[in-house]
């Protein structure tokens, strides 16, 4: 692809975003757009899944009570996820330092949203309290003259708010039909679980996929595909770019790691080579598995009209993207499968 046909594909990703239009497709024999190199027997790290523990659900519980908006005030002493308000000064050297002043902040102690010592250092007081922090900066710090000082930060406790008890009354306002808290932290260890599977799941993917790639070879690039592809990646990136003030060409090499060409490069050599593999070993999208999947995914999204929402993703992404990422992912399901650990 050259550099020119990558400008005005910009273009027309610019023009995507105001007028969502999918392209469709030119039939094609993959056979003749891509070289297909080894993709059984490929040497791959495998992920082991994080097991949940009881700290990350009542980590989960806390984030449900945070929602319901029912915390009471108190006067303390502060204790480990309480939210409390705060005025500070922080001074290095008797001087206030840039970004090291503040009122009326508002900080959940146990977050780990301060340095290390800040959130402790609160606990205990109450409000009225003014009090003093000695601390450090870690050496590793974003910002280099502050990394590895030692500062003071003055507090004054100004508010503490405090979450409720789970209790059996309060799981509908949660949204959950357990009947009791010990039925509803089942329920949420399982959850967490399933979706920390499904994560390393779909990481292991990727890496098949990526792997994938790196072994075969586009021989010919169909226009059409560029096109669409180039114009649902900016799409993907649109957000991104808008809310860092970047380009959608600097958004993609921010959070890819690579230039526009050669994630569409990678991306088209991952979709030909899926298309390749699936027809070889007879994968297929079976109508029931897309019925399902579909409906879930509109379940997800908080939408009813499950065909209404078809239409609507495929009017940005083009037609058939839901099945293609479906048969995309039974097929780096197929190449998991079929790996061997990395050495």
């Amino acid at each position: 692809m050259k550099k020119k046909l990558i400008v005005v594909l910009m273009v027309l990703c610019a023009a995507t975003l105001l007028f969502a239009c999918g392209s469709k497709d030119k039939e094609e024999n993959v056979k003749k757009l891509i070289k297909i190199g080894k993709y059984k027997g490929l040497e791959l790290e495998k992920q082991a899944s994080i097991k949940v523990t009881d700290e990350d659900v009542e980590a989960a519980i806390r984030s449900d009570l945070q929602l319901l908006n029912k915390g009471t005030s108190v006067n303390g002493p502060a204790a480990l996820w309480d939210t409390v308000k705060i005025d500070y000064v922080g001074t290095l050297n008797g001087e206030a330092f840039e970004g090291g002043t503040a009122q009326d902040q508002e900080l959940t102690l146990g977050s780990n949203s301060f340095i290390e010592g800040f959130e402790e250092g609160v606990v205990g007081h109450n409000v009225g309290d003014n009090f003093n922090l000695d601390l450090t900066f870690p050496e590793s710090y974003h910002e280099a003259t502050l990394a590895g000082q030692a500062v003071v930060f003055n507090v004054t406790l100004k508010s503490i708010t405090r979450l409720p008890e789970l209790t059996d009354e309060l799981l509908p306002e949660i949204g959950t039909s357990a009947k009791t808290v010990k039925e509803y932290k089942k329920e949420l260890k399982k959850s967490l679980q399933e979706s920390n599977d499904e994560s390393v799941k779909s990481s292991m993917q990727e890496v098949a996929l990526a792997a994938l790639a790196k072994n075969c070879k586009i021989k010919k690039y169909p226009e059409s595909r560029v096109i669409r592809i180039t114009k649902d990646l900016a799409y993907q990136e649109s957000y991104g770019a808008i809310m860092n003030s970047l380009s959608i060409d600097d958004a993609i090499m921010q959070s890819q790691g690579m230039t526009v060409e050669e994630k569409v490069n990678e991306l088209l050599t991952i979709e030909l080579a899926v298309e390749y593999i699936a027809k070889k070993e007879k994968i297929k999208v079976s109508e029931k598995e897309y019925e399902e999947q579909t409906a879930k995914m509109a379940t997800q999204y908080g939408e009813s009209d499950v065909e209404g929402f078809i239409k609507s993703y495929e009017t940005i992404y083009g037609e058939g993207y839901i099945k293609r990422m479906m048969l995309q992912e039974k097929v780096a399901a197929f190449i998991v499968d079929n790996s061997k650990e990395a050495k």
